[in-house]
């Protein structure tokens, strides 16, 4: 996002560009996920998401789960605290929380849609990892915390997990 603002007091023509810096990148991109404004453009071409997932997901992989976790759960939020930036890096805390209100697509293999069961979930706190980069997130790396990630919400919401043989 580039924003022109003027130098002069009259604001009349000269103009210099002004970038988001990657705090405000983060910090906008977690808010339009929380108003389920997800979009693909946000992240770069190749951003990779990391940590309580099988393996690393690709942009469109990610933004399609978030799409399906927000818009079951619309009052999702991160509480998203103790922001730090280091560089084209920004480290956040986070407890994420919902209501399961609409229902939620099948998000792993196997998993049959579930309807709304009007339950709310608490995730425990986990530590994201976020790189910026042209103004886009390139990268997420996230804590793996037991009861966290989107297997921590499906036990709260009661879906019957199978244990790995």
């Amino acid at each position: 996002m580039q924003i022109l603002m003027s130098n002069n007091r009259n604001a009349e023509h000269e103009c210099e560009e002004v970038t988001m810096k990657t705090l405000e990148v983060v910090k906008k991109a977690l808010t339009d996920i929380e108003k389920g404004a997800i979009n693909a453009s946000t992240y770069t071409e190749e951003m990779v998401f990391s940590g309580p997932v099988p393996q690393p997901m690709k942009r469109d992989e990610y933004v399609t789960l978030l799409k399906n976790l927000v818009g079951a759960s619309p009052d999702w939020n991160f509480h998203a605290r103790d922001f730090t930036e280091l560089g084209d890096t920004v480290k956040v805390t986070v407890g994420i929380t919902g209501t399961q209100t609409r229902t939620l697509p099948g998000v792993i293999p196997g998993m049959q849609a579930l309807p709304p069961t009007n339950k709310r979930f608490s995730l425990p706190e986990e530590h994201l990892s976020i790189k910026v980069r042209g103004e886009k997130i390139s990268e997420i790396v996230a804590d793996t915390v037991p009861g966290g990630g989107v297997m921590g919400m499906l036990t709260q919401l009661g879906v019957q997990l199978k244990k790995a043989a």
